[in-house]
């Protein structure tokens, strides 16, 4: 209609500037606006948002409203589960209000283990925070229940609530979802999922194949390597390097057997006379053989030295010690793991490194051992990562030695902080002493994120904590008050599903 859009233009410019046309409006319209003209006793102004709002009345008659189809709605099924508690309800409160979400975790996984779910006022803001936490929708949606399912429905941020089975999931959801099934059928039933990789794999494009390959990082198994050796064969570079990666893995696989093979032909230990003829000595003879082209029966290795302490050929033995089980060289030396790196020391000691990380990749834990009774317990730090091979309370017994004595102490503390357990009171003891020392560096974030690991007993011990420099000092008295709300409401917490 002309006549709304002058006055459109009108108000925007103003009454001065753009003063109505007189021929605004057509019809009945136009006597309206003749009537409202002629009275005397209005202002411009008054005139126009008179005429304005006449106008708006007639633009609007007979327009048909939107329709709406009346929703079918369908209740939400009854509930199997009994609702948590009102205190377990309230402590779940003051944790989402706070943003404490390793707490928040803790309470879910309590929840689960109670049998329980959330009362229904709080499960639009748990299926709203799982948005945003996508490591927690899991346990949102066994917590959220029925109703949980029902309101998925109406928003599609929540619809990972719903329950499709894994293989229709595998079959029609996007890549994360196809991602994830397969991860978790891969931990439940791994031949399955093999068929599932094998049935969709030519279907699959070659970012796919690589992405699904990688799901099955850590839990390869032999009856996987046909599969695997086939996708050798591929043409994209991206899953060729990641079924290679999981071949490395397997310590029987075709791959890490030609690796040893070719390892074992260049590293021999030989006898050879001493003292004038009068007696002998055992000897370590490396001799790395020329860079071969390269070849499928080496595929993973690169042939081209990065670090300038090594020729191409000693990194490609290098590469091939990594890659080779540790028990391969108990047999072909027929030594044990302390004779066998003890000669690796001194002269030959670039390969060292290389058994440490062949330890950590195939889990030789006396292997670990063994590296740490040659190297020593100070130089040990280089090889934290086979720690995590060792028992627990070993592994925990040498934390709490090396923050005592600070040595390696933000290795170890970094190994703390990945540690699969609660901390004993000794080893909690140890780690706060250290980072209390620190609290401009480990500020309350860090406390928040070990949250669950540290005991409650240890509140009483805080102050105790506080570093010299008074500065410090008056920083870490902050700090522990906020540790002791943080350590009461974990209490609450683990007491919520008590009763």
């Amino acid at each position: 209609m002309e006549a709304w859009n002058d006055m459109i233009n009108t108000a925007l410019l103003g009454t001065e500037k753009m003063p109505l046309p007189a021929q605004a409006g057509i019809g009945a319209l136009q006597q309206a606006m003749a009537q409202i003209n002629s009275q005397a006793g209005l202002d411009k102004e008054e005139q126009f948002l008179q005429l304005a709002a006449v106008t708006f009345n007639v633009r609007q008659s007979g327009t048909k409203p939107l329709h709406q189809p009346t929703p079918n709605w369908i209740q939400a099924a009854a509930e199997s589960l009994p609702y948590c508690s009102t205190r377990a309800a309230q402590v779940l409160k003051d944790l989402l209000e706070d943003e404490y979400q390793p707490l928040v975790n803790l309470w879910l996984e309590r929840c689960i283990a109670a049998k329980r779910i959330v009362i229904p006022e709080l499960v639009p803001t748990l299926l709203n925070r799982a948005i945003q936490h996508k490591e927690i929708r899991p346990s949102v949606a066994t917590v959220c229940g029925c109703r949980g399912q029902w309101l998925s429905r109406f928003n599609p941020a929540w619809e990972f609530t719903n329950t499709t089975g894994e293989e229709e999931l595998w079959h029609t959801g996007n890549l994360d979802q196809r991602k994830a099934a397969l991860k978790r059928m891969r931990e439940k039933d791994p031949a399955k999922a093999r068929q599932w990789l094998e049935g969709s794999w030519p279907q699959d494009n070659a970012n796919a194949r690589a992405e699904f390959l990688k799901q099955l990082d850590g839990a390869v198994q032999p009856e996987d390597e046909p599969f695997l050796v086939g996708a050798l064969n591929e043409k994209s570079q991206k899953v060729k390097d990641a079924a290679i990666v999981l071949l490395q893995q397997s310590p029987d696989s075709i791959l890490v057997r030609n690796y040893a093979e070719t390892a074992g032909r260049q590293i021999t230990i030989k006898k050879e006379k001493a003292l004038l003829g009068l007696s002998t000595k055992t000897t370590l003879h490396i001799q790395p053989a020329p860079v071969p082209e390269k070849a499928a029966w080496l595929s993973g290795i690169d042939y081209l030295s990065p670090n300038k302490n090594y020729k191409d050929e000693e990194y490609v033995l290098y590469q091939l010690i990594q890659h080779t089980p540790p028990a391969f060289w108990e047999q072909h030396f027929a030594l044990s793991p302390v004779q066998i790196l003890e000669y690796f020391t001194g002269p030959h000691e670039k390969y060292f490194s290389a058994f440490a990380k062949a330890a950590g990749q195939f889990k030789a834990v006396d292997w670990a051992k063994a590296i740490l009774l040659v190297q020593g317990e100070g130089q040990f730090g280089q090889y934290t990562p086979l720690l995590q091979l060792l028992p627990l309370p070993e592994q925990e017994a040498r934390i709490i030695r090396s923050l005592h004595k600070h040595e390696n102490s933000e290795a170890q503390l970094q190994k703390a902080m990945r540690w699969p357990e609660n901390w004993s009171h000794e080893l909690a003891k140890e780690v706060i002493n250290y980072t209390a020392k620190q609290p401009y560096k480990w500020t309350l974030h860090f406390y928040k994120d070990q949250i669950t690991r540290i005991p409650v007993s240890i509140v009483p011990q805080l102050k105790n904590f506080a570093p010299a420099e008074p500065a410090h000092a008056q920083m870490w008295a902050t700090l522990a008050d906020q540790l002791t709300h943080l350590l009461r409401l974990k209490e609450s917490t683990q007491n919520a599903f008590n009763e």
